[in-house]
């Protein structure tokens, strides 16, 4: 469902809104590696932090945040909530599948998320994947002999989207401060090739 509904989704990047450089780019793939892999690692982390919640209301602790996610149970056994691995099953996909978007938008730009709006076909395609998924999330129960999914609640479904749009922003955060590193410091900086002397074919680094 997640490669359905985003990856093909994610292709309408290649319609997006872009402001041409006034000079020739290149890849500065150092940076790149380190800017990739902060963006990777922090929906990463906030994916565990998401499961680690998730168990513990899935194995009977009855922590407080249970009511969040959970469903109450029986009457007779306490004022507790409890969420089945089922559910979580389908908490950590409606998690996945918002959390693939945001990154993009965070990827998309160097500056702040909201430095560039996005183009029709990219927002849109978010739209649907993301409202696609979310009902998905609610409404269907999913039978699979190794990992059944079933419905979670709009609550659960809401509190979900909140976690994901803080690590969002988080994330955002992260990125500028590793770009304002990167120009203060000229860290991580691959040695360019003189635009002018490349063209009279006599390339010189600098």
């Amino acid at each position: 469902i997640i490669t359905i509904l985003n990856d093909g989704c994610m292709l309408t990047i290649a319609r997006d809104h872009v402001i041409p450089a006034k000079a020739p780019q290149s890849w500065d793939l150092n940076q790149l590696r380190v800017v990739a892999t902060v963006l990777g690692v922090v929906p990463l982390i906030s994916s565990l932090g998401l499961l680690m919640l998730g168990l513990n209301c899935a194995d009977g602790l009855y922590p407080w945040y249970a009511s969040w996610v959970g469903d109450k149970v029986p009457s007779g056994y306490g004022d507790h909530y409890y969420l089945a691995y089922e559910k979580l099953t389908t908490l950590m996909y409606l998690k996945i599948s918002i959390s693939d978007f945001l990154t993009l938008f965070c990827a998309r730009t160097r500056g702040p998320f909201y430095e560039r709006l996005p183009s029709l076909p990219l927002f849109s395609a978010f739209l649907f994947a993301t409202v696609v998924a979310t009902l998905v999330a609610v409404n269907a129960d999913i039978y699979d002999g190794t990992y059944p999914m079933e419905h979670i609640s709009v609550q659960a479904a809401c509190f979900v989207w909140g976690w994901n749009i803080f690590f969002f922003l988080v994330q955002d955060v992260c990125k500028l401060a590793i770009y304002a590193t990167f120009d203060k410091y000229n860290l991580f900086q691959e040695k360019k090739v003189d635009a002018e002397l490349l063209a009279r074919g006599n390339p010189k680094q600098v």
